[in-house]
């Protein structure tokens, strides 16, 4: 698709948040017409006036005269605050709308996208994209419909009051003055494109830094990262600068066009009313009109401009809008009547790139109720199989299945019903503890989150703060210890009261202490559920009723701790090597 086809789309995309306001917008254009009316009224009355005076008529005459004038101007005000009043719905809703789209299209997106787009571009894309999406409605109102308006009547009206020079000219001038804009608005959008882009880069690495400001100290990175944003804001520094300069140049130029059509038309009237071929009021009334149509025409410049930026803009939430959500709901999907907890993945295979697969041909079954662990080197693929459970990721070939239903066939609400997780680096919101438990189940009562904080073990913990369940945890969950995190998390996972529990190295970012104390909780909350560990260290899982042990994707062995030892292969080496590892600390 050209970049033509994509701006008509992006635009056809746009309008299409028009069609619930559709009374509010004929309401608003019939009040506009109106007021554009009054206006354009205006000069005539002021030249029947002016001849008036002239012609030394009645003072009753002239009288009536300005009382249609003030009128019109009346008219003007009540329409044009009657518009206002009616378009204001319509110029807030449709932005609303369009970033509640875009908001929803990006959660519903799948993680795959994410992981391929920084957050801080899209955060910048969607903040450009409502602002553009604002602009296009307010000025569409204020300064772009009625300067169309305000030309075609005016032509009209030189047209056929006056001799046929002044609508010519008039036609000309507009007609060279928007051939010109569109022609030098086209020049600068090659500079804003570009400059969007590096705004862009520049915002992930804002939103990338500040997000990971810990991360950041502990290897003093501020230069290097500081030095990355203001490379790329110089460049971005460089292409706006290129475009206000030739933004400075295309209006002068545009003024030129206007002085010259628009005097023309001076000139010719004053000509006219010295030979008395006009009167003296006709002089004024053009006069009027010469000052009412250069304003119009060079706001419809200006316009023009930003609406060409803003579709750049729009273009960038069109594109999330235009993202296919590639986890689906089922159309027909299948309800569990009762929930037991078994977990099959059926000869699943799975890769993130065609060129390199990460699961391959995973065949293997966990009955109800039982604790599985899966355990292997880094990159063996462990961690894809809990992704895979979710349905974060679809399988490329095979099918995952629980209580024997294949989860593409379960309801992305019923599934996650079914399944929680508790992750290695539990991401918490900046709120109250509360309300990070509560995520879990957002429905539930301040009774249930108490309920599973004390399953969770960390109920006394909560009500020994100064603001028990209403304290704040942070950004990300930084204002509390790991173990605490590790606690949160899973009294998040457990609100729910899920079937199956995957614990995603859950304790491998914890001292030993910590580590013992959650590996104690995990215990009590796996009873009567099925659990499923993905585990680096062998002294969290050995437990087990089963332990798979995955390599480059396979399963190459499995069995219980003891029986896994006396096989003596991948398994009893990685527990020796970790055994004496921790010998030695």
């Amino acid at each position: 698709m050209n970049k033509n086809k994509k701006k008509s789309q992006s635009l056809v995309n746009f309008w299409q948040y028009f069609r619930p306001y559709k009374a509010p917008i004929v309401v608003a254009l019939i009040f506009l017409i109106i007021s554009q009316i009054a206006i354009l009224a205006q000069p005539i009355f002021l030249r029947n006036i002016i001849n008036a005076l002239v012609s030394h008529k009645a003072l009753g005459s002239v009288a009536i005269l300005l009382v249609f004038y003030f009128a019109s101007r009346l008219v003007d005000i009540l329409f044009e605050l009657l518009r206002d009043y009616v378009i204001s719905p319509v110029v807030m809703g449709v932005p609303r709308d369009f970033e509640k789209d875009v908001f929803k299209r990006l959660l519903a997106l799948p993680v795959a996208y994410h992981a391929n787009n920084k957050t801080g571009a899209s955060a910048r894309a969607i903040t450009r994209g409502s602002q553009a999406t604002s602009f296009m409605l307010d000025f569409s109102v204020s300064s772009l419909i009625p300067p169309i308006l305000q030309l075609i009547f005016v032509t009209v009206l030189l047209l056929n009051l006056y001799t046929w020079q002044y609508g010519v000219i008039t036609f000309v001038t507009v007609v060279v003055y928007a051939i010109f804009t569109i022609w030098g608005t086209e020049k600068r959008n090659i500079y804003r494109e570009r400059g969007n882009k590096q705004d862009d880069q520049a915002g992930g690495i804002l939103v990338d830094s500040v997000t990971n400001i810990e991360t950041v100290k502990y290897f003093n990175n501020q230069n290097i990262l500081f030095g990355r944003f203001s490379k790329i804001k110089f460049e971005w520094f460089r292409l706006m600068v290129r475009n206000n300069r030739l933004f400075a140049l295309i209006y002068a130029l545009q003024g030129i066009i206007l002085l010259t059509g628009l005097g023309s038309i001076l000139i010719i009237a004053v000509r006219q009313a010295t030979a008395g071929i006009i009167t003296v009021g006709d002089l004024v009334l053009l006069s009027t009109y010469i000052v009412q149509l250069s304003i119009p025409i060079t706001t419809l410049g200006f316009v023009y401009g930003r609406f060409k930026n803003s579709i750049i803009d729009l273009q960038a939430m069109d594109k999330i809008l235009d993202e296919p959500v590639t986890i689906i709901e089922p159309k027909h999907p299948v309800a569990l009547k009762k929930r037991h907890g078994s977990l099959e993945f059926d000869h699943v295979s799975f890769s993130y790139e065609p060129a390199r697969p990460i699961i391959k041909d995973l065949d293997f079954n966990v009955k109800p109720g039982l604790k599985a662990a899966f355990v292997g080197p880094s990159g063996a693929g462990k961690s894809t199989i809990a992704k895979l459970i979710f349905r974060l990721y679809d399988v490329s070939s095979g099918s995952i299945k629980i209580d024997g239903i294949d989860v593409r066939q379960l309801s992305l609400d019923n599934l996650s019903n079914l399944v929680s997780v508790v992750p290695q680096d539990p991401a918490l919101f900046n709120d109250t503890i509360a309300a990070n438990i509560r995520f879990g189940k957002m429905d539930a009562t301040d009774d249930q989150v108490i309920e599973a904080a004390k399953i969770a073990q960390i109920h006394d913990f909560i009500t020994g703060l100064p603001n028990g369940y209403e304290t704040p945890v942070g950004e990300r969950g930084i204002k509390i210890s790991g173990g605490e995190r590790q606690r949160v998390a899973i009294a998040r996972a457990i609100i729910r009261n899920p079937k199956i529990l995957v614990f995603d190295e859950a304790t491998s970012s914890l001292d030993s202490v910590n580590e013992q104390a959650v590996l104690a909780t995990i215990d009590r909350v796996a009873i009567g559920r099925t659990s499923i560990s993905i585990a680096h260290r062998l002294s969290t899982i050995v437990k087990s009723d089963i332990i798979f042990v995955i390599q480059k994707g396979k399963i190459v062995e499995q069995g219980t701790h003891q029986e896994l030892l006396k096989q003596n292969k991948v398994y009893a080496r990685l527990w020796y090597l970790q055994t004496e590892a921790h010998k030695s600390e």
